[in-house]
């Protein structure tokens, strides 16, 4: 498998690659696209819409995209859930040309994933505010109510698959491995999901009325925060736990840092450093369908350093992801200072303890809004031309797709698949390493243990390829061997021995042609990952 990290610098600059021995499951992709199976449009519960200001009853609908059960050997595989971008409105009615669970960026990702052995839900969730709304204030406490109503939606996901993990088992998940992943739009609503928790964390002075000072989030009309109650709110899977395992999100901001606490799931973000709607360090949030402010919110250079402070992300901070390039990109860019467009602000810096935080860095633009955040997006204009259509017929509306797609391309000139497919292969290669390590996925030891390069010089096999045997040998270390497990490209163990001394002859004989992992304990209790092959 050829990896690729692209250099965020500018969109002109080189590619990085390395090429990877072993195809690992959930690392790399081990199915092709023909052993994917997607399953779209399925009800995963009910809830009550006001989109068009009356309260509707909806079938809430997602996309399952997965290895085909009757070729994949796991019983249980981690699920990952997909929030799409919008505004929290239906596409080209929110001015942008993107907005659902087909997004190009969405569907590449999703197919991605369930290659590598995830199984992954793309899920639709109830929109609507009134952005003609006649104050600013009602216009922005109807979209965080929009933003209170997908989290509910986000529970009510979690919940359908641990109900079917626990009864028909259709999906075949494992509940205890469940990763969020929002974008933009969807990332402000997976990072509040990891961290609202409390209702007084709603009552912070910018989410109440002047007026009034009571919350724009009434739990007695929308259900409290575990997602139950409210008189146009509907209760979904009962008695079924809404806890997952691990958080990401491309694009999007923390409602508040307060609500940060030690007991949030471990997070990683994607975020361009000059993103002129969804601030990098501090600032107001502004919606693209009104380009008008919103509320005061926490960007990554902040909250993802009070998240390492309370070791929110001690299951991979500081690890060393020996050789990954995504790994020292990332780590390259903090404690940097880059110019930036804000006139007060003439510069942002990037926090020194960071690990979690992968710094999208875009060329500096003369206008806030013109500086981007989703170089991940993309779209074509012969489908968002019929969608416009489509809309236009359902709702007697005047939209013009020439306009959005000329909108969209000001924040985004360099829009593309080749270009998004790039950026998404950079959210894979940083994003699934910290999964497998945060969920203990099979494989994660490779990332996950202290290899010194030392002991990795040290420690060779031969012959390789491999037959029907392999030589694992110490050179000039003081250690012995102590075990060697060979693992296979699911992460399953398939050989185990005991050694003892400066080497180890390895049966092998049996084994099928593929690449192989073999995990070392040395006597000290240093381990080292050497990957082979056998032919």
């Amino acid at each position: 498998m050829r990896r690729t990290l692209l250099s965020f610098l500018f969109l002109g600059a080189s590619f990085l690659t390395i090429d990877a021995l072993a195809q690992t499951r959930y690392l790399d992709p081990i199915f092709n696209s023909s052993q994917i199976t997607v399953t779209q449009n399925v009800v995963y519960g009910q809830n009550i819409e006001v989109l068009t200001g009356a309260p509707v009853l909806i079938d809430l609908k997602m996309d399952v995209y997965q290895p085909n059960p009757s070729i994949d050997p796991l019983a249980q595989r981690p699920l990952i859930i997909v929030l799409h971008t919008g505004n929290y409105l239906p596409i080209v009615i929110n001015g942008s040309p993107t907005g659902t669970k087909m997004d190009s960026s969405v569907v590449n990702l999703s197919k991605q994933w369930a290659q590598r052995g995830f199984v992954v839900a793309s899920i639709d969730y109830r929109l609507g505010w009134n952005p003609l709304a006649s104050d600013a204030e009602t216009r922005r406490a109807q979209l965080l109510q929009a933003v209170y109503r997908s989290i509910i939606d986000l529970k009510t996901a979690v919940r359908y698959f641990r109900k079917d993990a626990a009864t028909t088992n259709m999906y075949e998940i494992d509940p205890a491995k469940i990763v969020v992943y929002g974008e933009g739009t969807g990332g402000y609503t997976a990072l509040a999901f990891n961290t609202l928790d409390k209702y007084s964390e709603m009552a912070l002075p910018k989410f109440t009325y002047a007026a009034s000072g009571a919350s724009y989030i009434d739990t007695n009309l929308l259900g409290n925060i575990d997602g139950y109650g409210g008189l146009i709110n509907v209760d979904n899977h009962v008695g079924y736990s809404a806890e997952v395992a691990f958080v990401a999100n491309a694009g999007g901001a923390l409602a508040d840092t307060s609500w940060l606490e030690a007991n949030a799931k471990p997070m990683v973000t994607f975020h361009a450093i000059r993103d002129g709607y969804a601030p990098f360090n501090h600032g107001i949030v502004i919606v693209p369908t009104t380009n008008e402010n919103v509320v005061e919110v926490q960007g990554p250079n902040q909250f993802m350093a009070k998240a390492n402070a309370l070791g929110v992300n001690s299951s991979f901070a500081n690890l060393p992801f020996f050789g990954d390039p995504y790994t020292a990109r990332a780590r390259s860019m903090y404690g940097n200072t880059y110019s930036n467009w804000d006139p007060l602000n003439q510069t942002v810096t990037i926090g020194t303890n960071m690990d979690g935080l992968f710094p999208v860095d875009l060329p500096l633009q003369p206008a806030q809004l013109l500086n981007g955040g989703a170089p991940w997006q993309w779209w074509d204009l012969p489908t968002l031309t019929f969608v416009v259509s489509v809309i236009n017929a359902q709702t007697g509306g005047s939209y013009d797709a020439n306009t959005i797609h000329a909108g969209g391309l000001a924040s985004n000139p360099g829009m593309g698949a080749a270009q998004g497919l790039a950026y998404i292969d950079s959210i894979q290669g940083y994003l699934i390493p910290r999964v497998m390590v945060g969920l203990q996925l099979p494989g994660y030891e490779v990332f996950s243990v202290e290899e010194s390069e030392v002991l990795n010089n040290g420690t060779q096999l031969y012959p390789v390829p491999a037959g029907d045997y392999v030589m694992v040998e110490l050179n000039n270390l003081k250690q012995d061997l102590a075990t060697v497990v060979v693992i296979n490209h699911l992460g399953q163990s398939v050989r185990s021995f005991e050694a003892y001394g400066k080497n180890i002859r390895l049966d092998l004989t049996g084994l099928s042609t593929g690449v192989y992992v073999a995990q070392i304990t040395l006597s000290d209790g240093n381990t080292v990952v050497k990957k082979f092959a056998v032919r």
